[in-house]
């Protein structure tokens, strides 16, 4: 305790930058500035028009004025160097205290493991530390996302929105109930799946040729077993009606 007194004495800024408190602050901070990133991408990007009328639409891209585009990117590379400073400062005044007292905690739970070993520290260090450190993890993924939204795609920035099940405790009790209960939701899915395979051997002996041409064209999407029950899988799942919404009407007089 005297060492780490002495500790925050002697860097009393570094101290306070590593606080709880101010934490919560930083989080909240770059979560805005990630909103506000976003805000002048929604505002500024436009499909490029094709120089060639009769060329696939699919071909175009996003792109922005140079004004906003420049503001995108330095904007980004200074949230990527603060973020990554934040995260760094964290790892080495913040992170090895509180890798002390969760190697205390593990091994108090788990008394019969090697303190020394790779997968002890590992467990500790990787989990424990730094995953569970909401702050920690906040900052390194807002570093990450900035640099891939310069380098890669500018989709990369829009996920620095969904950070914000870090920093709101409603939002994080929503995801967590998703997650307890997931072996319940892919049982779920599992049944369905296996309904719908069923139902797709019927489509296939009886109704294959009812599938509605404006939903697949000229395609003969039920050919085989397995492309009936992909077909009826994907327009089943997709379909507000299920699949029937993208079957042709009988006509029930004849």
């Amino acid at each position: 305790m005297g060492g780490n007194y002495k500790s925050h004495m002697a860097n009393p800024l570094l101290y306070y930058l590593t606080k709880n408190d101010t934490l919560t602050y930083q989080k909240l901070f770059c979560w805005v500035v990630g909103f506000a990133i976003n805000c002048v991408c929604i505002f500024s990007y436009s499909l490029n028009v094709l120089s060639d009328p009769k060329a696939d639409k699919s071909s175009r891209k996003l792109e922005a004025s140079r004004v906003p585009d420049l503001i995108i990117f330095i904007a980004s590379i200074l949230f990527a160097v603060y973020s990554g400073l934040m995260f760094l400062l964290w790892l080495f005044i913040r992170a090895p205290k509180e890798t002390k007292i969760e190697e205390i905690k593990y091994m108090l739970h788990n008394p019969f493991m090697d303190k020394n070993s790779i997968r002890t520290k590992l467990v500790v260090w990787l989990y424990h530390t730094l995953i569970l450190e909401r702050a920690a993890l906040n900052f390194l993924c807002h570093c990450i996302f900035s640099i891939l939204g310069i380098l890669v795609d500018k989709v990369f920035l829009t996920l620095h929105l969904l950070l914000i099940i870090n920093i709101n405790d409603t939002i994080r009790y929503v995801v967590r109930s998703t997650f307890e209960h997931i072996d319940q939701l892919l049982l779920t899915l599992l049944l369905a799946i296996f309904m719908i395979y069923s139902y797709a051997m019927i489509n296939a002996n009886y109704y294959s040729d009812r599938f509605d041409t404006t939903d697949v064209g000229d395609l003969d999407v039920c050919y085989t077993l397995l492309s009936c029950f992909l077909y009826v899988l994907n327009l089943g799942l997709r379909n507000g009606g299920g699949v029937a919404d993208s079957q042709d009407l009988f006509d029930t007089k004849n």
